[in-house]
């Protein structure tokens, strides 16, 4: 597909939204119930969309990025039509809280704020840890995970980040080799004796393969078992998948799942340091506090719950720095998330 026609697409109509008065006061007033909820989602996932289309925009036209050009705009022509057929799907990994700060990372990388020097000519390592194209193989795990949730089969190709491939929303394969590009295949695999089709996904470079079903994708709570891996994973080896994991919330009319996040690339969108993965131990403790905390908030806050349900969508734990006993943060980048400190 020719670039022009990208925009096209992706939307054949603008997308309106409308707060209403009362919708605003209320959320100005620190409520907020599960209408002003969903239209702020639902404004958010337009603005991340946008954004998107922007970053391929940018990555078009820029001298910095033309080595990932080929395979960003592939990506984004797969994420247009998934859009068409799938919008629901395509949402709800476009408002993964770490693809905003994503997205404004590499939009800072390829189009410097005034002031800011040029880096025509620089090593792309020279602005950061990792090069832009590894930045932008970002896309390439969050088209598979569109399409995983969409069951849509896809053969796609992404440079690899730091020895990893990230789906948002579903968690993080772990590669053991030096290969810095990996393709990732999605297709339906044959019913089991149950009759239930699952879709197989499997990533392959120069010295890895991994392939998963997508009920092996799901989070299994193993009490005895400190490692982060899934049941039904005979082909993956038991470190290289990091499933994202769940917490519960209950008495909610509405929302999405909230997850945990201890290991999106892109989870901590400032200067703290994010935690490193939870042991299953740590994590049991974050969700004894949260199930705590959230019948709290159910029993003795009722009119507040659809408002945080409908907005939360991620707990990112944080490395309290030396002689603080606790941290707390949230970014306009990461609409949905509030990073924390271990509770006690």
């Amino acid at each position: 597909m020719h670039f022009n026609n990208y925009i096209r697409a992706a939307a054949t109509e603008p997308r309106w939204h409308h707060l209403a008065w009362s919708e605003f006061d209320e959320l100005a007033g620190g409520l907020g119930g599960a209408q002003a909820s969903s239209v702020l989602r639902s404004a958010q996932a337009s603005k991340r969309l946008l954004m998107l289309w922007s970053l391929v925009a940018q990555v078009h036209d820029s001298e910095l990025a033309v080595a990932a050009r080929e395979d960003v705009e592939r990506l984004f022509d797969i994420l247009a039509a998934l859009w068409r057929e799938h919008p629901g799907e395509v949402e709800a990994v476009v408002l993964h809280p770490p693809v905003g700060t994503w997205l404004h990372h590499c939009l800072r990388r390829l189009r410097p704020r005034p002031g800011e020097p040029s880096r025509p000519g620089q090593s792309p390592r020279a602005v950061g840890q990792h090069t832009i194209e590894e930045d932008l193989g970002y896309l390439g795990g969050l088209v598979a995970a569109i399409a995983l949730r969409a069951r849509i089969p896809v053969d796609i190709r992404a440079p690899v980040r730091a020895g990893v491939v990230t789906l948002p929303t579903y968690g993080q394969i772990r590669l053991g080799g030096q290969g810095d590009r990996a393709r990732i295949r999605i297709w339906a695999h044959p019913p089991d004796p149950a009759g239930r089709v699952a879709m197989r996904l499997a990533v392959d470079t120069a010295d890895d393969h991994v392939q998963l079903t997508s009920h092996s994708l799901e989070y299994t709570d193993r009490d005895h078992d400190d490692s982060p891996t899934t049941a039904h994973a005979p082909t993956a080896h038991p470190d290289q998948w990091c499933p994202v994991r769940p917490l519960q919330p209950t008495g909610a009319s509405g929302g999405s799942p909230i997850v945990l996040d201890d290991l999106d690339p892109f989870r901590e969108p400032g200067a703290l340091e994010p935690a490193r993965r939870l042991t299953a131990a740590e994590f049991r403790h974050w969700r004894a506090v949260f199930d705590e905390a959230w019948h709290l908030l159910v029993r003795d806050h009722p009119h507040r719950v659809d408002g945080v349900a409908g907005l939360l969508r991620s707990l990112v734990p944080l490395a309290a720095p030396a002689g603080v006993t606790s941290i707390s943060a949230s970014s306009l980048e990461a609409f949905g998330s509030v990073l924390l400190s271990t509770p006690t």
